[in-house]
């Protein structure tokens, strides 16, 4: 399970209500969420994250940081030949067609993350990763919008939190996904993982989020394996 922002960031527009052009009807028919007119006829608007659109029976693919050899270093990730070239990734494994297909490799050239053979090239970013040398594929489950808050023992575990111990009254304890040998309420561990990643300010704002449940698919988004899940 992951979660993603339900909203972008908000604008603010001038709206009267005398306006035959009102823009709150049309923004709300366009799937944003828009407030009441201040006392200066403005109103504040949320246009939707594209995660909205996201249905069960989706396929998404998992973008990762990732190197190719060095022969094609300078080319840009539209240049490189697609399916012929060998995708190495920081977490270990690769993609490549050694065996007859595109098919992943969690132990070559190795499966230790951070390490390289000699012939690697550079790192890239994991926004440049093309479509066809992704490896793990998601298959959407469910979809929810909720407040981050709202979180559920269930969900945290789904989320990747390591169970602490039993369940006491206050909910499941999970492991502090940064301490060692401490032991947190499922929510609040959470938490913890989320202000490392998303900044603190972004946990207390307690946004509304679009929570994803998937399976997972350790193979290419357009493979066959991919396509039947």
């Amino acid at each position: 399970m992951t979660r993603r922002l339900a909203w972008k960031d908000p604008v603010s527009f001038y709206d009267p209500e005398d306006d035959q052009d009102a823009q709150a009807p049309k923004l709300r028919r366009r799937g944003w969420k828009v407030s009441g007119r201040d006392d200066l006829d403005h109103r504040i608007g949320w246009p939707p994250t594209p995660w909205q659109k996201v249905k069960p029976g989706d396929r998404l693919w998992v973008r990762e940081e990732w190197r190719v050899g060095k022969t094609h270093e300078t080319k840009k990730p539209t240049e490189l030949p697609e399916r012929k070239c060998t995708i190495i990734f920081t977490a270990g494994g690769s993609m490549g067609n050694a065996d007859g297909g595109w098919t992943p490799d969690l132990n070559y050239p190795s499966s230790k993350p951070g390490t390289f053979p000699d012939w690697a090239g550079r790192r890239r970013a994991s926004m440049h990763l093309p479509r066809w040398g992704s490896r793990i594929t998601l298959l959407v489950k469910e979809t929810k919008i909720e407040r981050l808050q709202s979180i559920s023992d269930d969900d945290c575990f789904y989320e990747g939190l390591i169970p602490y111990g039993e369940r006491d009254p206050d909910g499941r304890i999970f492991c502090h996904p940064f301490r060692e040998n401490e032991g947190w309420i499922g929510k609040e561990a959470f938490g913890e993982l989320w202000k490392h990643l998303h900044g603190e300010e972004s946990w207390d704002a307690n946004p509304e989020v679009v929570a994803l449940g998937f399976r997972v698919v350790n193979a290419n988004i357009d493979a066959p394996e991919a396509q039947a899940a």
